[in-house]
């Protein structure tokens, strides 16, 4: 192996590239059935979650991630809800809320 670079150097840039290949879900569709393209959108949001590596993140960082992704509507509707502060970095309540 060449000076410097250790085997385990060369699994940590192939797990990064690999995550890097992963790309995010679309914004939810915001035409159509909205209970479909909910149920839809939110379990491709799951595997995404798990397949990038980010299901281990805060969930203020995942609570950040979903709405950067969601898209406009679903921003919307994030700002209009009415549930405490401490539960707007909450995945889980922010998703009972939806």
């Amino acid at each position: 192996m060449p000076d410097g670079i250790k085997k385990n150097d060369n699994v940590a840039s192939s797990s990064v590239a690999s995550l890097a290949a992963i790309q995010q879900p679309p914004p939810m569709q915001e035409t159509g059935n909205m209970c479909n393209n909910w149920r839809d959108w939110k379990n491709t949001f799951d595997w995404y979650l798990i397949a990038s590596g980010r299901d281990k993140a805060s969930d203020r960082e995942k609570v950040a991630l979903f709405l950067h992704v969601i898209g406009k509507v679903g921003r919307e509707l994030y700002n209009e809800l009415d549930i405490t502060d401490n539960n707007k970095d909450s995945l889980n309540s922010l998703i009972t809320h939806l």
